[in-house]
This record gives structure tokens, C-alpha cells and sequence, in this order.
């Protein structure tokens, strides 16, 4: 914890401060906070002012890492009172925050009806508007104790400071100059209004992975793919070389993985790049993927914006992404005369198959539930299954155990109708077909573990709004005979220059720069979308939604000032214009996807079909996706127009409530949406519940362990019980499991009330001097078909199951630990030899170490180490030794996952540490030189007890370094070829690392026990 963590900034809201000694400039131009000193500081003062609004004391120590600390994006809510929001963590870094620090930005919720300052004074710094962004929908307010619980935001405005204590000052007008210089826009095909121009500022704050720093003469600019007519065929797609790639992998943590492509920033660049094998170390983009500059900005600009900024990648090998039929999609799908039938038979089997894992008792295997070690803030519903699961209960016998289950089962069944599950459907990247091998109507789409999917397929994009947005592709495997370029794991459009626009532009207007496809193959609506898209007549036309206000453009702005500092006066005031103007349409999405929402239903209801009217709003709700770079705004009298359409039933009508109203719905409203929402979820699965009376019951223990409890102190019990169980029964639900949320008129959740109940009972249980075990077990006696029993005694009941299924299996009614929010827990058996012919049977009752994940390589590894075969004795002293070389100690992993205390000749592990510690050069020292192989990108030692040796010796030598001066300790290695059989089982026999060679265990020797 840093000393200065509680001291109050200076007031100096008119100082501005020189710049810090302590801010070194690092390649690329970035200055980057060597010190972290100031960082720490303003930290310190964003969680004083949060834990005031929130109405609690501050925390002592600091909530993240200093790792964390440069991630860190502060937010805050309010227009003309502003109020501190919790910290997000950004997964990776952004361009604005390598380059200026993440502390000097504040991202500001503007609420519906709010207003955005220019600039304003906070933490003594002076912040002023930079760019802003669309962040529409609600947020939830509790965090921030607001009288209302959730509240309309308009946008986000990103404030950059300017000037304060420990910043050196950087003005907004120079932040723009630097991301985009002026002196690029204006040139031939460069040109852009100040709507997007704000966009543009917004793709330097995306979340990227930096990886390979370019050269100019790597990066080439080339034409686009272009049909008949000039339409782009490649919007948005580019190609790189496979040494690239590899160089790209081996950043981001992926040696050895093949990827396919990458979606990327790099400068004014963003797209995809797909692997090319036909390249040489070179990156070639397309003049679509450039949004300004051209080649002249990659030569004159910093190192740091020729960085590939890594957003998503795409492996060859990876799982392949299973995709879901949203509520859009459906009413898309059903206006192309795909029969309610199909949609509803989808989810029936979705339902049937969470059903028969609940009969079958397998819903605890797999993904289906979360980790244990993943505690929920609100509710303990999870941890209970597990711990009742690690007890040995089991829930088509026990109606608690079932009761818990079935509610966490009601969760899927409620996302099946956010997401429908669609059998032999995916989610890809869409990439363009550069080699031209791909006929007009085709698409090359490579899934792992399915191949190539042939035949006819649907191809959309998300959202889908229209019977026009879905395209009929037939699916060929011709680009496995054009190796260069890479086709694993995407959906590769055709660029037959026959086409009058691209395949993806059919898809709500889609390009190739990241967008989704998603792929059905499911036989009954490829069919039925087929038929209905050979009988319909001609193209539907796309109607003009040309915006009604036409944001100025950014060379009208500055054309005629001839200072740069007047242009970028004037350009930080028209953008500080636009935002104030993308405020008053900022709530249009959602507006217009209610409307559309309720037209589809109401049409799909009445005529089976969309009319012209669909189509205009759809058009319109696209155009309004793009506001933000269009500068798009809609008449409010054209959206009265179509609600004024629609009747009395559809105006008032949402169609994903449940219940009654839902049955009403159901009944007016014929679409498939509206059918699939009315079908239950709540209480789904109460018909395989077993009766209380054939559960599993520790009743028969509860009676035989509280024979010695007295009658006078069972009715003390009982009236305390009914007291506790009254209070906590009147402040939730009757349902009896864990929920996460409270009632509307509780300001605590289930789990606090729980937690509440049993701090009172237990204290009653304390005041009769009776423990709180004796004081459960009657209470469960006397009431064993209460749920409110489990619910409050949950702890001592499942401890109580434990034992007796651990007498049932050793005979002896002992468990080792009780499993709470930690790990993967079960109820195990296991022998431990104790004599020769002796056996002793231990119960154990806790964490069971799951399997980590592992790579594709440690998966062969693990399944090859279980072969037996000759290793040479164990000293490989007929090997040949090839190339030596000097390597870090700390590059080497391990194989083992822990190590003896002794060598063989009983020489002591913790002695060799002490002769290194004492002067013994591990160069000079021939017994010291290791025997490695190289695996998977990494170095692994057959030396496992020498390595671990050093290891330590190196770690004792860098705490006793106070100077800071010695550098890092070097070994000399043999390296083994794999090849040799003698050094392959001599790796698999030694392969037992857990945590991927990281660490090894100091194992105690038999042979010094017994000495």
C-alpha cells in the first residue's frame, strides 16, 4: 500500500503544474507514468468522492492491482451534478490510454433529459469534452444510492484533462491534432463530417491487445475488390503474411496457434486481416480499411500508430461459436413463411433437453452450472448445489436439492427465449474471397469439428429485420484447393465480380470489417425460406433515409481559417455541436425498435406476411444505428404515422410478459415471438419433483443425536424457531430457494435476509448454551418438510448428510473441511496405503482440483503420458546431446509437479540451493547443466530437482539484491530432440505439471522420513 494512499491533493484549481520528473517518454511517443505515484493519487481521490455518494467509509486499501491501475476506466454520471460511478477494469489497453495516461479521461453518463458541459473543474483538474459516444438503454442506479432505481441515459461524453496537480498540460485541441491530424483531411477521398469524425475518436479508446510495432514499408495500401457497377466487394478486409501472423500469435500468448484472422486498429486502419501465405512479412489493407491519411500517414506518423491493435481474434483450431435465434431473427424468419410450428418445436426441445438432465441427474456435469469458486454478490443459490452435490445428496431424492436445481433451471429456460438454440447453426466472421475462386450464390464455411458445411444454407446478420436481410448460399469446399489464403473458421463471402453488390451488403447493409454471420444449415427453415425467396417477384428496394439535418463537414469547417490552432478551435466546437444534437436523438434506436417490434407482431398476426410499411421501418431503424456517424434524426410525426396504425390491442402490447397477461397476448397476438414468450418458465419443472416423504432423510440421525436435548430446551428451540422462521417468511418470497432479488419494499436481497435469520437463531442457540448443530437437528426433526429448515439450517443439515454418507462408505462419520465459494467441490474416497497389505479408507469432504484448461499440445501430452515405455534408465546417458546453450533459469519450466528432497546419491535438495548461495557457478558446474526439450514454444528440463535448485537460488538472490544491479541467473542446457524414442517417454513419464511448468513442489523424501 502506497504511504501517500489517504493524503488530500493540494487545492490548486488555477495551478498548473510543471511537468512530472518523473515522466519518461517511451517508444512510440507515448509518456507513460514511470512513477506510478500520481496515478495512485487521483485513484485515491475518485474512491473517496465514490464511497461518499455511496454513503460508506472508504475503503483501507486499494480494490485493484497496479496492474489493474492503468486499465482502469472512471466513470461518473450527471450533467450538471456529477456523481462517481464504480471502476471497470478494462481487459486490455486502448490507444488514448497508452499514449496519455488512462487517469486524464472521464467517461460522463448523460442522462435522456440532461445537458453536456464543455468543460468543468474536478479534482483540481481541469477537464474539458473531447469526443462522446451512444450509450443508450438504462442503467442501474443503486450503487450510487439515486432516488430511482434505474434511469434513462443518452449518451456518453469522454472529458479529457487538461491541466492539474502532477499532469503536464496537454490541451483537447492537441489530442485531436494527434489522432487525427488535420492536414490528411480534405485530400481526395478523405473528407468526412463531424459525425464521424467523432466516431473515428472513438475507435482509439477501443479495447485492443498491442502487439507488433510495424515498419512503413510492411504496410501497403491497395484498391478494393469492386463488381460491375464499382460496389466494394472487400469493404473492410485486408490480408497479412503468415510469419506476421505467427509474430502477432506469439504476443498475444498463442505460439504454436494457427489463426485465421484478426480484427485489428492500426492507425487510421480497422478491418479484418486474413492470413496469407502468399505474402512475405507484409500487411496489405485495402482503401476501405483506411479512413484517412493513406500511405503518407504511416510514414510520418509515431511508432505507436503503426502498432497492430489486436480487438478479436480468430483461431483455425478454436471451438466452434454456436448461435441463437434472437426475437428479431424469429419475426424475420416467420415473415419468410417459416411455419410457429418449427419456432416452437425449437424450443420444446431446448426444454426437453434441460428436462431429461434433471431426470437423469446429469445437469451437474459439463458447463451447465457456473464454477463454486464464482460466489454471485446476491445469491448463494449455486454454492448450495454444490455443496449439496459435494455432500453426496442427490436431487431426484432429496425436494430441496431439487427445488434449488430446478430454480437455477428456470434461468436457461428464460434465456431460450432471448436466444432460441438452433441445431447446425454458427456464428462467424465474414471475410471476403480474395482469390476469386467462389461463384456468384456461393460461400466457403469452415467450422471446427464439422468441416466444410455443404450445400444450402441462410446467412443474415444481426439485427435481421427483414425477410431481405436473409440470403441463400450455397455452401462449397473449393478453397481447400487455394491454400494461400486461410478459410478456418470463417464464413467466406464470394467476390465474383458478377455480383452488383457484396453478399454481406444484402445482410442489413453489412460490410466485411468484423461483422458476424450467422450460418443455418437446420433443414426445416433452410426449406421454408428457400420456397418462399424462389416466389418472391424482384428485390425489395431499400427506401432514402438521408438524414433531415446534414452534419457540416470537417473541410467546410476549416476551409477557410488559415491557422491550424483556429482550426482546431473551430473543429472542437462543432464537435462539442454535434454531441449536443446526437443528445436530442439519442433515445431514436430504441423508439423505433419497439415500433418495429410491435408493427412485426401485429402484421405476422394478422396477414402471416410484412407489408411495404416493415420495410421502411427496418430501413429506418439501420439508418438509425448509424446515427452517430450519420448524423441520422427521424420526423417524430412520421413515427406517430405508424403507431397510429396500429390497433388499440398492439399499441398497449409487449410481447414478453408472462402470466396472464401473457395468455391474454397469446390470444390476440398470433406471431411465433408472442407464442414462445407466453410459454411458462416459473415453476417449470415442479412436475418431476420428488415428495417430500420419499427424500433421502437424515430424520432417523436428527432423533438418535438430540436424545440428550431436554424437553424444556426442544420447546425453547421451537419457540424460537417459529419467531426467526416467522420474521424471515414475511420478508420474502415463498418459494423457499435463493433468489437475487429482494421484494420492491425490501432494501435488503434474499441472501442478506438469510444471513440475518440465521444471525438470530444462532444467537438464541448461543443464549440457551445448546450448539447451533443440536439446535438444526431439532428443528428438523420437528419440522422436516419445512423448505424454510434448509434454507435457514442449510450449513448444519448438509454437514449433517456428509458424515452420514461418509459412515456409509468408511464407517467412520468424520469429512475434512466444509466446501463454501471456493472450487469444484465433491464428496470423494480415497485409500491411502499406510503398512504393507494395510489399507486405510479416508472420506474427504472439500475441494476437488479440477483440470486446468489445456492446449491442444499438453491434451496429447496428457493422453501420451499414460503409455509405458523405455527411458534409457532415466539418465538418457546414450543420447546425443545437440546444440548447448545459455538460457535464463527462469524461461525453463517444469515437467514435474513436485520435486524430492533428496538426489538419488541422498544428496540434499536445500543444500545445493546453499552451495549455489555460497559461490557455486552453475557455468562452471558440469552436474549443473540441464537436459531440456523444446515443446509447445517453451522450454521444458528433464531436471526437474537441479532446475527447481537454481530456481530457488534465483528467487533468494533477487530478495537479498537491494541495488537492483544483478542480473538475471543463466544455465547451461543440452538440448534432447524429441525425435530420439529414449527422450520422448523419458518427457511423458515426466510430465505431471498442473500449472503448465510454472512451479514445482519441495516433496519431503521417504528416504528421509525413514531416516
Amino acid at each position: 500500500l502506497k504511504p501517500f494512499w489517504h493524503q488530500e491533493s493540494q487545492n490548486s484549481r488555477n495551478q498548473v503544474s510543471p511537468q512530472p520528473s518523473h515522466m519518461l517518454p517511451t517508444q512510440g511517443g507515448a509518456a507513460l507514468p514511470v512513477d506510478t505515484r500520481a496515478q495512485w493519487n487521483f485513484y485515491g481521490a475518485f474512491e473517496r468522492q465514490l464511497a461518499l455518494h455511496q454513503h460508506r467509509a472508504p475503503f483501507l486499501e486499494p480494490r485493484h492491482t497496479e496492474d489493474e491501475l492503468l486499465r482502469i476506466r472512471y466513470r461518473a454520471y450527471g450533467s450538471l451534478k456529477m456523481v462517481m460511478r464504480n471502476c471497470e477494469v478494462e481487459p486490455k489497453t486502448c490507444r488514448m490510454f497508452y499514449k496519455y495516461g488512462n487517469d486524464r479521461f472521464l467517461f460522463v453518463d448523460i442522462p435522456e433529459a440532461g445537458h453536456v458541459e464543455k468543460e468543468f473543474y474536478l479534482f483540481d483538474r481541469h477537464y474539458a469534452l473531447l469526443t462522446f459516444r451512444a450509450a443508450g438503454g438504462s442503467m442501474k442506479n443503486k450503487e450510487n444510492s439515486f432516488e430511482q432505481n434505474f434511469v434513462k441515459r443518452s449518451l456518453c461524453a469522454i472529458f479529457f484533462a487538461e491541466h492539474g496537480p502532477e499532469l503536464t498540460p496537454i490541451s483537447v485541441t492537441s489530442v485531436l491534432e494527434w489522432h487525427v491530424p488535420l492536414k490528411y483531411i480534405g485530400q481526395a477521398g478523405f473528407d468526412m463530417n463531424v459525425a464521424k469524425l467523432a466516431d473515428r475518436f472513438r475507435l482509439a479508446f477501443s479495447s485492443a491487445e498491442r502487439t507488433v510495432e510495424l515498419s512503413p514499408e510492411q504496410i501497403d495500401i491497395v484498391t478494393d475488390l469492386r463488381c460491375q457497377d464499382g460496389l466494394l466487394l472487400s469493404d473492410g478486409n485486408g490480408r497479412i503474411s503468415a510469419d506476421l501472423m505467427d509474430e502477432v500469435a506469439r504476443k498475444l500468448g498463442l505460439a504454436g496457434r494457427s489463426i485465421s484472422a484478426l480484427q485489428v486498429r492500426i492507425g487510421p486502419a480497422k478491418g479484418m486481416i486474413v492470413r496469407d501465405a502468399a505474402l512475405k512479412s507484409q500487411i496489405v489493407l485495402s482503401e476501405s480499411q483506411v479512413k484517412y491519411g493513406g500511405k503518407l500517414y504511416f510514414e510520418e506518423c509515431e511508432p505507436c500508430q503503426r502498432t497492430i491493435e489486436v480487438v478479436d481474434t480468430v483461431l483455425a483450431e478454436g471451438t466452434s461459436r454456436a448461435a441463437q435465434l434472437n426475437y428479431q431473427f424469429i419475426l424475420a424468419l416467420e415473415a419468410s413463411s417459416v411455419p410457429r410450428q418449427v419456432i416452437l418445436e425449437l424450443e420444446q426441445r431446448a426444454r426437453s433437453d434441460i428436462e431429461s438432465r434433471i431426470r437423469s441427474g446429469t445437469l451437474l456435469e459439463g458447463d451447465f452450472l457456473p464454477r463454486s469458486d464464482l460466489v454471485h454478490p446476491t445469491s448463494d443459490l449455486c454454492g448450495r448445489i454444490w455443496q449439496m452435490h459435494a455432500a453426496g445428496m442427490n436431487p431426484a431424492e432429496d425436494s430441496y436439492f431439487f427445488r434449488c436445481v430446478s430454480r437455477y433451471a428456470e434461468g436457461p429456460l428464460t434465456q431460450i427465449k432471448k436466444g432460441l438454440p438452433c441445431p447446425d447453426t454458427f456464428r462467424l466472421k465474414m471475410v471476403s474471397d480474395f482469390s476469386k475462386c467462389l461463384k456468384q450464390g456461393t460461400m466457403s464455411v469452415w467450422v471446427p469439428g464439422h468441416g466444410f458445411l455443404l450445400g444450402p444454407h441462410i446467412v443474415t446478420r444481426i439485427p435481421c429485420m427483414h425477410p431481405r436481410d436473409i440470403v441463400v448460399l450455397e455452401g462449397v469446399d473449393m478453397l481447400q484447393f487455394c491454400p494461400s489464403s486461410a478459410f478456418e473458421n470463417l464464413a467466406v463471402m464470394s467476390a465474383d465480380p458478377s455480383h452488383w453488390c457484396s453478399p454481406a451488403s444484402h445482410m442489413s447493409g453489412g460490410d466485411y470489417d468484423g461483422d458476424d454471420a450467422v450460418v443455418i444449415g437446420y433443414r426445416p427453415i433452410v426449406d421454408a425460406v428457400k420456397a418462399f425467396k424462389k416466389a418472391s417477384a424482384g428485390r425489395v428496394q431499400r427506401s432514402d433515409v438521408a438524414p433531415r439535418i446534414r452534419p457540416p463537414m470537417v473541410s467546410e469547417i476549416v476551409g477557410q481559417l488559415e491557422k491550424n490552432e483556429d482550426k482546431l478551435k473551430a473543429l472542437k466546437e462543432a464537435l462539442y455541436a454535434q454531441c449536443s444534437l446526437a443528445m436530442k436523438s439519442s433515445g431514436m434506436v430504441g423508439k423505433l425498435h419497439m415500433l418495429w417490434v410491435k408493427n412485426a407482431d401485429h402484421e405476422l398476426s394478422r396477414n402471416h406476411c410484412f407489408s411495404e410499411r416493415m420495410a421502411r421501418l427496418a430501413d429506418l431503424h439501420e439508418a438509425a444505428l448509424d446515427a452517430s456517424k450519420t448524423g441520422f434524426t427521424t420526423e417524430p410525426q412520421e413515427l406517430h404515422k405508424f403507431k397510429a396504425s396500429l390497433p388499440a390491442w398492439a399499441k398497449d402490447h409487449w410481447p414478453f410478459s408472462e402470466g396472464p397477461m401473457a395468455e391474454y397476448q397469446s390470444s390476440t397476438a398470433k406471431s411465433a415471438m408472442t407464442q414462445l414468450h407466453a410459454l411458462p418458465t416459473k415453476h417449470a419443472f415442479s412436475h418431476l419433483e420428488p415428495p417430500w416423504k420419499s427424500a433421502r432423510s437424515i430424520w432417523e440421525t436428527a432423533k438418535r443425536r438430540t436424545l440428550r436435548v431436554t424437553r424444556e430446551v426442544e420447546d425453547k428451540i421451537m419457540n424460537s424457531w417459529r419467531s426467526r422462521s416467522g420474521e424471515y417468511k414475511q420478508k420474502v418470497h415463498a418459494d423457499f430457494v435463493c433468489c437475487k432479488r429482494p421484494r420492491a419494499d425490501e432494501s435488503l436481497t434474499k441472501l442478506e435476509l438469510i444471513q440475518l435469520a440465521r444471525m438470530n437463531w444462532m444467537e438464541d442457540a448461543q443464549a440457551m448454551n445448546i450448539s447451533s448443530l443440536d439446535y438444526a437437528l431439532v428443528v428438523y426433526r420437528e419440522t422436516p418438510t419445512d423448505p424454510c429448515c434448509w434454507e435457514l439450517c442449510f450449513d448444519e443439515l448438509a454437514r449433517v448428510v456428509a458424515e452420514q454418507n461418509s459412515s456409509e462408505i468408511s464407517g467412520q462419520p468424520s469429512v475434512v473441511s466444509m466446501a463454501r465459494g471456493q472450487k469444484q467441490v465433491a464428496l470423494r474416497s480415497s485409500r491411502t496405503t499406510l503398512t504393507e497389505g494395510t489399507e486405510q479408507q479416508r472420506v474427504v469432504f472439500g475441494y476437488v482440483r479440477g483440470e486446468p484448461d489445456l492446449t491442444r499440445a499438453e491434451k496429447v501430452i496428457r493422453n501420451l503420458s499414460r503409455m509405458r515405455g523405455p527411458s534409457d534408465g532415466g539418465d538418457l546417458s546414450e543420447v546425443n546431446r545437440h546444440d548447448s546453450r545459455f538460457l535464463p533459469v527462469d524461461e525453463i519450466k517444469f515437467t514435474h509437479s513436485d520435486v524430492s528432497s533428496l538426489f538419488k546419491d541422498g544428496r540434499s535438495t536445500e543444500g545445493l540451493v546453499t552451495q549455489l548461495q555460497n559461490g557455486l557457478d552453475p557455468l562452471e558446474t558440469e552436474a549443473l547443466f540441464l537436459d531440456v526439450v523444446w515443446f509447445d514454444g517453451q522450454w521444458w528440463s528433464l531436471r526437474n530437482r537441479r532446475l527447481w535448485a537454481l530456481k530457488e537460488h534465483s528467487r533468494r538472490r533477487l530478495e537479498q539484491d537491494e541495488s537492483g544491479k544483478l542480473g538475471k541467473v543463466l544455465v547451461k542446457t543440452n538440448e534432447l530432440s524429441l525425435s530420439e524414442p529414449a527422450v520422448l517417454f523419458k518427457f511423458l513419464e515426466s510430465w505431471s505439471t498442473q500449472d503448465r511448468g510454472e512451479s514445482a513442489e519441495l516433496r519431503i523424501s521417504s528416504r528421509a522420513s525413514s531416516g
